[in-house]
């Protein structure tokens, strides 16, 4: 007995091409720069991995504990009553950044809560970022320039 195959017509008489349609939204002409440009993504996220797998195995050793301690004190704010000192202060002290806020000023200056918030989160942004760029934490845009290297 033989299979009767039942063909349906096709409702569309033109064919799709759907790698044209998936370009037609994207700036890539070929499904060629396509693949090309997705490789060259997986290739940076790759090496992004890679380095964060190697940074966190050499935290573990002895002679990058410095690091390790930096991040472990941690980002500490606090009221203090100093009369001497500004609305607020942002420092370090060895390990770690301490935020202090001038209690009696804070309370008495015109500002609102929101204010003082975004003063601090400047602040202390501002001041991380310079402090473990000098303190080689965080990596230059310079340093990144000098060790990019091709695979």
């Amino acid at each position: 007995m033989t299979k009767k195959i039942i063909k349906t017509p096709k409702t569309d008489s033109k064919k799709t091409n759907v790698t044209i349609m998936k370009l037609a939204d994207m700036p890539f002409k070929t499904a060629k720069a396509l693949k090309d440009a997705e490789d060259q993504i997986h290739l940076q996220v790759w090496r992004r991995l890679e380095e964060a797998k190697i940074i966190n195995e050499m935290l573990k050793l002895d002679n990058y504990k410095f690091w390790h301690d930096e991040f472990s004190n941690g980002l500490t704010c606090a009221y203090v009553e100093e009369p001497d000192m500004s609305l607020v202060k942002v420092s370090s002290e060895g390990h770690g950044i301490i935020i202090k806020i001038n209690k009696s000023l804070a309370v008495t200056a015109p500002l609102g809560e929101t204010v003082l918030t975004q003063l601090v989160r400047a602040m202390s942004e501002s001041f991380a970022t310079t402090y473990y760029k000098a303190k080689g934490l965080i990596p230059t845009a310079e340093s990144i320039k000098k060790s990019d290297f091709e695979i």
